[in-house]
């Protein structure tokens, strides 16, 4: 995997290739991924969030022209090694090294696209070069399995976890309660319409588990059977 290596006066290596120009900033954006889900008790939708999206890496790198090659040339030679494809036809994968991508725990990142910009007033021009994160498949497999894992085992003490898709009005059915009972349950959430997947919502323990609560019904009607056939 092609390492994207930034040192403090900003030059930039793929591996031990110096990329042309110097860059001039870098940007990293990141934001909730929110979705509309219809809510079948209630009319119109509600947001869900549903973690985050990946975020997006903007380097700004500044192309000047000097003995060597102008800033068209160095353009033209950002444009052929970024715009290049694998052997299957894919964006390459590239291992970002920077201070700043390390501490959002982005390690890996495909390009996104290439952006040039030049200046009326100078022999100068800026490129920007916007990467996507970039998580193994697996990687993500593995946090569906243990939010799975974590749902199943949760109901058991009394909280549901909540995941994507789920509504409050879906989990109080699902448990027996109302929704004013789950809500008076959980005064943390101050907005019925806003829950996101990771949560931990309390469930009321007396409709925990009706099954339970129907096995007690019938162990008492069978005491009192058995206590009438003793007087008999």
């Amino acid at each position: 995997m092609i390492q994207i290596i930034t040192d403090d006066v900003g030059q930039i290596k793929l591996d031990t290739i110096l990329l042309p120009g110097i860059m001039q900033s870098m940007e990293i954006e990141d934001g909730l991924r929110i979705d509309n889900q219809e809510s079948p008790n209630q009319s119109g939708s509600s947001k869900q969030i549903n973690g985050y999206e990946d975020a997006t890496i903007t380097l700004v790198i500044r192309l000047t022209t000097d003995d060597e090659s102008t800033c068209y040339d160095k353009a033209k030679r950002l444009v052929d090694i970024f715009k290049s494809v694998d052997r299957s036809a894919k964006p390459k994968i590239y291992r970002i090294v920077n201070k700043h991508t390390q501490i959002w725990g982005i390690e890996t990142v495909l390009y996104k696209n290439l952006r040039t910009k030049e200046s009326n007033t100078d022999d100068t021009m800026t490129a920007e070069i916007t990467f996507e994160e970039w998580k193994p498949s697996i990687t993500k497999k593995e946090a569906a399995a243990t939010t799975t894992s974590n749902m199943s085992s949760s109901t058991s003490n009394g909280n549901y976890i909540v995941k994507s898709g789920d509504t409050l009005s879906d989990i109080a059915a699902r448990n027996g309660v109302t929704l004013t009972a789950l809500l008076n349950a959980n005064p943390q959430i101050k907005n019925a319409n806003l829950i996101f997947p990771g949560q931990k919502i309390s469930i009321p323990k007396n409709s925990l588990s009706p099954a339970k609560d129907d096995d007690k019904i019938t162990q008492t009607l069978r005491a009192r059977i058995d206590k009438m056939k003793d007087v008999a």
